[in-house]
């Protein structure tokens, strides 16, 4: 099912917008009656987490299978979960 918005109503009842796209309406959001945006429901594949890191993998910002789990620090650095661990 498609709807067509406009732009203030959608501001004014984004609750009830939402819920009704996540029931899988399509709506088509207009500003003085063009549309300018489509509002779907979000469906993400596994693929796409996966070639994600894969990518990151590939620029040289991650190393996939090390660590299980990763912290960040205060400056927003990631780091494996083993780093902080202490070693007795």
């Amino acid at each position: 099912m498609v709807k067509t918005v406009g732009s203030r109503e959608l501001k004014n009842r984004l609750g009830t917008y939402l819920s009704q796209v996540r029931e899988g309406t399509r709506i088509i959001v207009t500003d003085r009656g063009r549309p300018v945006a489509e509002l779907r429901a979000f469906q993400r594949d596994a693929t796409d987490e996966e070639s994600g890191l894969l990518e990151l993998a590939a620029r040289g910002w991650s190393l996939p299978g090390l660590a299980k789990s990763w912290r960040i620090d205060r400056s927003g650095f990631a780091f494996p979960e083993s780093r902080f661990r202490r070693r007795f």
